[in-house]
């Protein structure tokens, strides 16, 4: 399937490079010791990640994004802290609004959502140098784990590097993200209270927008519940669903410290 490859290895080989197989590449910690970069590497790069168990078994997309999800927390342990993650999908797999071919979120492999599982920011996205590398040798194969090749003309390059709200570069994009959050008014509520405590939980870097959604008086014990519809919005952020549930959780904590509320569940 890859007659050229002996010879791309002896050539890496003679510039330097150290060329491993069989690397699981949603475990690099357990490779830390054979690759011999002890201060992390500065990229990391995965050209056309795809999931092929059963063969050439066409895969659900929920198996395609769970690689990257775990590929991208792996590749926390071993990136250097200003490092950077290239991944190269096809014309419209990533779901970023770079794509030029546009889809339904649901029908891409969301690589900005599996990013958030390694705190990673998309900083960019550039095209992938199909013509220039076809200069250089390279073509596609592999379509379907057989010697045939795949459309990577047209493809993205998504280039990601980690959080870092105080000194780091933004995101190409804003991400956003909405939650319901409800509670029973505490004699400390008020609106301005309820936006500091999500603020001082949530840190810089992250825009808050409340709208309240619903209200409902108990006569019975003679309290109000409030229910608020929160949007998050972020240039420096990228929070997977998790974690923003994390997060809640820890506001809620905060509203009932502060006697603004005691959140419903």
């Amino acid at each position: 399937m890859y007659p050229g490859a002996s010879s791309s290895i002896s050539a890496l080989k003679a510039a330097g490079a150290r060329v491993l197989h069989g690397v699981n590449a949603t475990s690099h910690g357990a490779y830390k010791a054979s690759f011999g970069v002890h201060s992390g590497f500065d990229r990391i790069v995965f050209n056309f990640p795809h999931f092929a168990e059963g063969g050439n078994t066409r895969n659900k997309i929920s198996k395609h994004r769970a690689l990257l999800t775990e590929f991208f927390q792996s590749c926390q342990s071993v990136l250097a802290p200003h490092g950077q993650i290239w991944v190269a999908l096809c014309q419209g797999q990533g779901g970023s609004p770079a794509d030029t071919l546009k889809r339904n979120e649901g029908d891409t492999w969301q690589v900005v959502p599996c990013a958030a599982a390694g705190q990673m920011i998309l900083l960019d996205v550039v095209s992938f140098p199909y013509a220039e590398l076809s200069l250089l040798g390279y073509h596609s194969v592999g379509y379907r784990l057989q010697d045939r090749a795949f459309h990577s003309e047209g493809g993205l390059i998504h280039i990601f590097g980690p959080e870092s709200p105080s000194t780091g570069k933004p995101a190409r994009f804003a991400q956003s993200w909405t939650r319901h959050i409800s509670f029973w008014r505490g004699d400390g509520y008020s609106l301005d209270a309820l936006q500091v405590a999500l603020q001082d939980v949530l840190g810089p870097g992250v825009d808050i927008a409340l709208t309240l959604h619903d209200t409902y008086h108990c006569d019975k014990t003679n309290r109000t519940s409030l229910t608020f519809h929160v949007t998050f919005e972020s240039w420096v952020h990228n929070f997977s669903r998790q974690r923003l549930n994390d997060i809640v959780h820890v506001v809620a904590q905060k509203l009932a410290v502060l006697d603004v509320g005691i959140v419903r569940s």
